[in-house]
């Protein structure tokens, strides 16, 4: 009960004598002598890498997850495009006092450049994750 109270971290050997009423100098010869410390390393080093992989996993999800999204958005503007002449996809907007015009095609452009200067090394499917173990 000791053991498993100071692997999971937060109190010290000194503190867990004296929440247990045990001579200290005893409850530190046995941890050295059962290496509690090395034992609370190995298990705090375990977690940590559990826990960098399950984010570098939910990093790579996320990641094929956007670029399904911005593949469909541009295939669909594209197909807009297509389908209509340009002065028929037109989206009028109010700025102030002026009245703002852009044409679908504009938009496909623009969200074009957009996802091309976001990409990695010019690559839409690669990603690296580098973790430290």
């Amino acid at each position: 009960m000791i053991l498993a109270e100071y692997i999971s971290g937060g109190i010290s050997q000194r503190k867990l004598a004296q929440k247990y009423g045990v001579p200290v100098d005893t409850l530190i010869r046995k941890a050295n002598r059962e290496k509690w410390a090395q034992q609370r390393d190995e298990v705090h080093n375990k977690a940590t890498t559990a826990i960098q992989r399950t984010t570098a996993d939910k990093i790579v999800e996320n990641t094929k997850v956007a670029a399904d999204l911005k593949k469909k958005l541009l295939l669909r503007l594209q197909q807009i495009e297509a389908k209509y002449p340009f002065d028929a996809t037109e989206i009028k907007t109010k700025q102030g006092d002026n009245v703002v015009i852009f044409r679908i095609k504009d938009l496909t452009a623009a969200y074009r450049d957009l996802t091309e200067d976001m990409n990695l090394n010019g690559s839409n499917d690669q990603v690296r994750i580098i973790i430290d173990v």
